[in-house]
């Protein structure tokens, strides 16, 4: 493509950028001409440099070949980051210059060598679509819910603000249940949401823990967003400082707006019908749900005064990651995150061990001693 203007003459990439971010917006009706040219039409030395170029290209591995792409009307401008182990985060720009997040789902969540959508994306998209329910709910259903749960009515009007601290979601775009590899790197599935441009709480935390009045400002925010998920029937069940997103907002007080994302995906609460506990972010999982094995409201109350506390003081309290990561191997047989902890907190070797001769199974192990059968405390 190529871009003249005077004495200027523009091409590639370049003249793309122009004629659709500069020329277009301005004068919408813009004369494209494409024609379509055959490689092996091509002369041999044109050719030789174009298969060169193509093979190069296959080289580059996801999410790095998306990087200058178009999706979905999006110019791919660099990969953020790999959120939850499961997809790529890639900043994408409209014409119009606004930033998006676009989030693909890594190659190691499809169920076979042809990528088909399995239970982790099906667990993914609900996720979404559950954020999408609460940050969309209307003030005639929230006080519906309110008066369910014989609470005034007159709250729906100070909760429904609360909608605008969920990060809503803007599109999901997956065109087939089974996707090539070609058709992976060209039309991959994805989730398009806003683009918190601040970061999110872990990164805030790193450079300086909260003072009082600044994590009042965030916490009753995302408490309130959280108390129109619960209304909802909805456990977000991974709340944690990277599920809390900053965005630039001038209205508010701090010049930035919290937002809770990335929920879980697990169905919705009905009739007391509490989901299974799964997919947690160890040192913010409720160790009375991971020993029961279910998880109600309380789940995220408990991961969200957790939460807090790490902003207010810069701790992860060492003790609960010690229990949890002991139920995790006493209870579901995982001991990996036990192993890494006590590699990496020689010191609390004592105090797991004694925690450990709190189970018949670990007591027959060390000595032999009969503890009565009792489990952990």
């Amino acid at each position: 493509m190529a871009y003249e203007k005077g004495q200027e003459l523009v091409v590639g990439r370049e003249a793309f950028d122009i004629a659709t971010r500069n020329i277009y917006i301005s004068n919408p009706v813009v004369r494209i001409r494409s024609t379509r040219i055959s490689i092996d039409s091509l002369p041999d030395q044109l050719k030789e440099h174009v298969l060169r170029c193509m093979e190069l290209k296959k080289q580059v591995k996801p999410p790095e070949c998306w990087i200058g792409k178009i999706l979905y009307g999006l110019k791919i401008e660099k990969v953020v980051g790999s959120r939850g182990g499961f997809m790529y985060v890639l900043l994408g720009q409209d014409l119009f210059s606004k930033k998006y997040a676009i989030k693909i789902p890594k190659e190691n969540i499809w169920e076979h060598s042809r990528k088909s959508v399995g239970k982790k994306l099906r667990d993914i998209l609900r996720g979404v679509l559950n954020a999408l329910e609460v940050s969309s709910i209307e003030r005639d259903l929230l006080k519906t819910l309110l008066l369910k749960r014989k609470l005034p009515e007159e709250l729906a009007n100070e909760l429904v603000i609360y909608r605008k601290y969920i990060l809503r979601p803007r599109a999901i775009m997956m065109f087939h249940d089974l996707f090539n590899e070609e058709e992976y790197i060209e039309m991959p599935p994805a989730i398009i949401e806003g683009y918190a441009d601040k970061g999110d709480l872990s990164i805030r935390i790193k450079k300086r823990i909260f003072d009082f009045r600044e994590l009042l400002f965030i916490s009753i925010r995302i408490s309130g967003a959280l108390a129109l998920s619960h209304l909802l029937g909805i456990i977000h069940m991974d709340i944690k400082p990277h599920n809390i997103l900053l965005e630039t907002d001038n209205r508010e007080l701090y010049g930035y707006r919290p937002l809770l994302t990335d929920f879980v995906g697990v169905p919705k609460v009905l009739n007391k019908e509490f989901p299974e506990v799964k997919n947690i972010t160890i040192e913010y999982a409720d160790p009375i749900s991971l020993i029961t094995g279910k998880a109600d409201y309380s789940y995220d109350i408990y991961s969200l005064g957790i939460t807090f506390f790490y902003a207010a003081t810069g701790i992860k309290p060492r003790t609960r990651i010690l229990i949890n990561s002991i139920a995790l191997k006493m209870l579901y047989g995982d001991s990996k995150i036990y192993e890494e902890f006590l590699a990496s907190n020689p010191d609390m070797a004592p105090l797991a061990r004694n925690c450990l001769l709190y189970t018949s199974d670990a007591a027959d192990e060390l000595d032999g001693v009969d503890l009565g059968g009792r489990r952990i405390i």
